[in-house]
C-alpha cells in the first residue's frame, strides 16, 4: 500500500503529493490538524512526507496496516478528540 502514494523517482518516501493523495483516501481533511498529527503518529521527519521506515513504525503504532482508511482516520479524529480534551481542561 506503501508503494501507490511514493512517486517513480523517490520510491521510498512519500512526498508531499503522496501524502495528500493518502489524506484524500484516508477522507482527512487537508485544512485542520489531522494531518500534522499524522505526520506526527508516523514519527515523521518532515511533515507531509513519509519514508518507509516511518511508515512501518506508524502502521504498528495505529495497529493497522491502513489497510483500512477509515479505521486510519477514526484513530485520527480520536486523537485529536484527545488532545483537544486535554486543551479544554487546562483552560477551564
Amino acid at each position: 500500500m506503501f508503494s501507490q502514494f511514493t512517486s517513480e523517482d523517490i520510491p521510498d518516501v512519500i512526498g508531499a503529493e503522496g501524502f495528500e493523495r493518502l489524506c484524500t483516501e484516508a477522507q482527512i481533511p487537508l485544512d485542520g490538524a489531522l494531518p500534522l498529527l499524522l505526520s506526527w503518529q508516523f514519527g515523521s521527519h518532515e511533515i507531509a512526507q513519509i519514508s518507509k521506515q516511518e511508515w512501518m513504525e506508524g502502521t504498528a503504532a495505529l495497529r493497522c496496516a491502513v489497510s483500512s482508511f477509515k479505521m486510519t482516520h477514526l484513530s485520527l479524529a480520536w486523537i485529536q478528540g484527545f488532545i483537544v480534551g486535554i486543551v479544554c481542561s487546562s483552560l477551564e
